[in-house]
Order: C-alpha cells, then structure tokens, then sequence
C-alpha cells in the first residue's frame, strides 16, 4: 500500500476542514475521509479509497456509520492529485465514482492550484485558484470555497 505524503494529507486536511465547516452548520450529511471505501462496481466489487467523501442524509440517514463499505455512491469524491498520478489513472477512477452514481467529483491539483469538476451529465469544468467552487445541488447557494483555500 502506497502511503500519501505530508503535502497530500494535508490538502485532504484542509478540504474536510473547509466543507465540515458548512456541512456540519447546515446539517446536510456525512463527511468522510482517509481512503474510506468506496464501492463502485458489483459482480466481482470493485473498491476505491476516496480521499474526501460526503453522504447527504437523504443517502445515508443520520447516526453512527455502520462498520461496512456503504451500499449507496457518495453524493460527492474529492480526490488530491499526488505527484506520481497519471491522469488517464485519475480520469478512469473520476469515470467509476460518476458511473457508481457519485454525483460530483472534485480533483485537486495542487501544482497547477486547480480544481476539476466532473459530473456526469456536463463537461468538466475547472476552476482555477481566484475562482470560487460551488456546488449548488449539495450544499445550497451559499457554498462558496475560494480554490485557493484547499491549497494554503
């Protein structure tokens, strides 16, 4: 098992820092993290370790969590691009989350300070470091995260 380093962490840090924040005061769902276990194909499983993960309650009602993988697609993956990611790698694991049900992931690219939107109804969209990441659907119209902010 390859480890993530310092700078990786601390980014995956920061993300559940800055989306807890809001998620927590508006009550809206779980936050996860630390390659919890995502499965995204049945018949053989195929599971991936999700840096960042968020279950609205409406997936994934509240309380304790029970100590399985989750039946149901995380509403949201937020991935941190290490240093020896490949992106056809990155795009292939973005591709199983969407296809899984996910219904918004996120890459962070720390050396180029952007983020990648991906869903699986529209192009991707990125968002570079002065710009703000919304997410409507999930966390309301007053979600706004600076880009920049995942990567101080």
């Amino acid at each position: 098992m390859c480890l993530a380093k310092p700078r990786h962490s601390q980014i995956c840090g920061r993300a559940q820092y800055l989306l807890y924040s809001h998620i927590d005061s508006h009550d809206l769902g779980h936050l996860l993290s630390n390659d919890t276990g995502v499965i995204t194909e049945r018949g053989p499983d195929t599971v991936r370790g999700a840096d960042i993960s968020f279950y609205s309650y409406a997936c994934v009602p509240k309380g304790p969590l029970p100590d399985r993988y989750l039946d149901t697609p995380p509403d949201l993956v937020i991935e941190v691009l290490s240093p020896s990611d490949r992106w056809p790698n990155v795009l292939a694991k973005v591709a199983e989350y969407l296809d899984a049900g996910s219904t918004v992931v996120v890459v962070l690219d720390d050396d180029r300070r952007l983020a990648h939107i991906y869903r699986a109804d529209a192009a991707p969209n990125i968002l570079g470091a002065e710009e703000d990441l919304t997410i409507p659907d999930l966390f309301g119209d007053d979600f706004r995260i600076k880009v920049a902010r995942f990567f101080e």
